[in-house]
């Protein structure tokens, strides 16, 4: 055999050993029949307060969204060192949209202007994971509230004078509190209103201002004088609104006031 045949020979027996390559049956390929696991796509509203108070508890709801995979131990966190957020892990079908509720309360610390960045971590086919993060802005309110709210006694009045004729005068007295353990509260005022815009009476003040309170702190007796002027008889409610130094409304305490004829 001259060498020409000889390499022809050996072409084709290479071509045939390939050809009985392909065509001899396979097993399982780690490449081929792998599949990539499949991802929850969760997606998720907030119903999120505008105003907290420190250490008061407050039920807020999630919506979720989930396609894709199923999302296990769902749940709501935060990252804010302000907010305290605690939930009960759900599991959520693929598919479905669910309403369920947590609880937050705010830490004592200073009144103001806050933001939190809000997601939710769950656990699909692939392992744990973590949502899209939502930026909730809330104001933190001071913890404070109106005390002591009387009319002013005097030798004839022992228990305060709750009742004026038509044309006469009395004085309301009150104190603010602080529930914080830890903050000095300060620019915080308090307005006066009356609940009827009666002809012939005023008050003294609508905007008082009240010093600053220190942790756990009352402050002294506020004065508001009340002045009938020809006043139809009737009951008069007296309005005490509390506000923090942002001008956020707080809280209110209100007082009953008689005309007689």
């Amino acid at each position: 055999m001259n060498r020409s045949v000889a390499i022809v020979v050996v072409v084709a027996l290479v071509g045939m050993l390939l050809i009985a390559s392909q065509l001899l049956p396979r097993g399982p390929s780690s490449v081929s029949s792998a599949q990539a696991p499949v991802l929850a796509n969760v997606s998720f509203t907030l119903d999120f307060p505008k105003t907290l108070s420190p250490g008061t508890l407050v039920q807020s709801t999630v919506q979720v969204t989930v396609l894709g995979d199923d999302a296990k131990n769902v749940s709501v966190h935060t990252d804010s060192t302000v907010l305290i957020i605690a939930s009960s892990p759900l599991d959520i079908k693929s598919g479905t949209s669910t309403n369920f509720n947590f609880s937050l309360s705010a830490n004592d610390v200073q009144d103001g202007p806050y933001s939190a960045n809000v997601w939710l971590t769950y656990s699909d086919s692939s392992g744990p994971q973590n949502s899209k993060p939502i930026t909730e802005s809330f104001y933190l309110l001071p913890k404070i509230q109106v005390e002591d709210l009387r009319f002013t006694p005097d030798f004839w009045h022992p228990l305060g004078k709750g009742t004026i004729g038509e044309t006469d005068s009395t004085s309301v007295l009150f104190k603010v509190s602080s529930g914080s353990k830890n903050v000095i509260y300060q620019g915080i005022y308090a307005t006066t209103s009356l609940s009827v815009a009666a002809p012939g009476l005023t008050l003294n003040a609508s905007i008082i201002p009240v010093s600053a309170l220190g942790p756990q702190g009352t402050s002294n007796d506020y004065s508001i004088t009340i002045k009938s002027n020809n006043t139809p008889p009737g009951q008069y409610v007296i309005f005490l609104s509390l506000y923090s130094k942002d001008n956020q409304f707080v809280t209110q305490a209100s007082i009953a006031l008689t005309v007689s004829a």
